[in-house]
């Protein structure tokens, strides 16, 4: 299954590694708003779950077509983004662990990674 995802070349998302560093945010805060909800707002992810994975696999956010990203990353803060080395990605994930195409991202999981 394929999926889009903002990540480094490590495979690392930038809500982990800019903790903080929230500069590259345009409009509402990227957490906690209803444009951006976080997964446990929006879809009842744990946190404990989202960072220590599940049997299933490790789980990552991201989106399940290239719209749904573009409606969650504004084009300056792609821009941004790639000033950090991210970039908007297609990547192959085990399957989605929750959400859907209503919602505004969805958790994946891997196995394996």
């Amino acid at each position: 299954m394929i999926a889009w995802r903002v990540q480094n070349a490590a495979g690392r998302g930038p809500y982990s590694v800019l903790r903080g560093n929230a500069t590259w945010q345009t409009g509402c805060p990227h957490s906690g708003c209803d444009c951006h909800p976080n997964p446990t707002q929006e879809l009842g992810v744990d946190w404990y779950i989202l960072t220590y994975g599940t049997p299933k696999g490790r789980l990552l956010c991201g989106f399940l077509s290239k719209k749904q990203a573009l409606a969650w990353f504004a084009p300056i803060e792609l821009e941004r983004l790639a000033q950090f080395g991210f970039a908007l990605k297609k990547v192959r994930v085990t399957g989605i662990f929750a959400g859907n195409r209503q919602s505004k991202q969805v958790v994946f999981y891997r196995r394996g990674s």
